[in-house]
């Protein structure tokens, strides 16, 4: 049984028990409330404007080799040993500068997650505990442990809410 079938499955057995217990609980979608709040929305969008070049030079790139992989199948066969070993070799240089930029493209993505992630984990922790004791609840369990849960008890939009007016 996998971590997360069973955390579920302890999620589903403590809810009975914690209602029977008059425990007010609370459900978020952490990945939804951080990718909802205007800043990461923002910043996403300054991300792709800033990769947009590398992205489109990546499209381009992959073409070229993809037309030289067509001729070399194509034509490989009529040209001459020379032409062919340096179309070959063309194509492996081509293929290692593909390879190098989305390495590098992925690097400057996972960099800014990361970042994001760094400067947002606070402040979303602190909006979660400010709408927790604004509702009174004793309780925030993380959506994707959930089967169902009614919206009255999702604080996801709340949460959203406040990190959005502390922009």
């Amino acid at each position: 049984m996998t971590i997360f079938k069973r955390m579920a499955m302890v999620a589903v057995l403590m809810v009975p028990m914690l209602a029977a217990a008059d425990v007010k609980i609370g459900v978020i979608d952490p990945a939804v409330a951080i990718s909802s709040a205007e800043e990461v929305k923002t910043r996403n969008n300054t991300l792709q404007r800033a990769l947009e070049q590398d992205t489109e030079k990546l499209k381009r790139l992959e073409r070229e080799y993809t037309e030289m992989g067509t001729r070399l199948q194509r034509d490989g066969v009529t040209m001459q040993n020379q032409q062919r070993s340096q179309l070959e070799e063309q194509i492996e240089a081509k293929g290692y500068e593909i390879q190098s930029l989305r390495n590098s493209l992925q690097r400057r993505y996972d960099n800014d997650r990361k970042e994001l992630m760094e400067a947002m984990g606070p402040r979303f922790d602190k909006a979660v505990e400010e709408v927790a004791k604004e509702r009174g609840l004793d309780m925030i369990i993380n959506a994707q442990a959930m089967i169902f849960n009614s919206e009255s008890v999702d604080i996801t939009a709340d949460v959203v809410r406040r990190l959005n007016s502390r922009r």
